[in-house]
């Protein structure tokens, strides 16, 4: 199990970010960020990671600003 933090940047920088801010973050339609830990230094692991995150269907249209999510 591998544990993945999604941060909702256009959300968290609409909400709290300054007024030159804001502007940036509303010119992108998605703007995200991605953290995970592996324990593993394979370079197969880490696009396994990434490759379950974007491209399986989830649905991210409605998350919070931080998401955690179990593969």
């Amino acid at each position: 199990e591998k544990q993945v933090r999604l941060y909702n940047k256009k959300k968290e920088q609409l909400e709290n970010g300054t007024d030159k801010e804001k502007e940036f973050a509303s010119q992108f339609k998605h703007w995200w960020r991605l953290e995970f830990q592996l324990r593993s230094r394979s370079v197969e692991e880490i696009f396994e990671v990434i490759d379950s995150i974007i491209f399986k269907p989830f649905m991210f249209d409605d998350l919070p600003v931080e998401t955690q999510i179990y593969l």
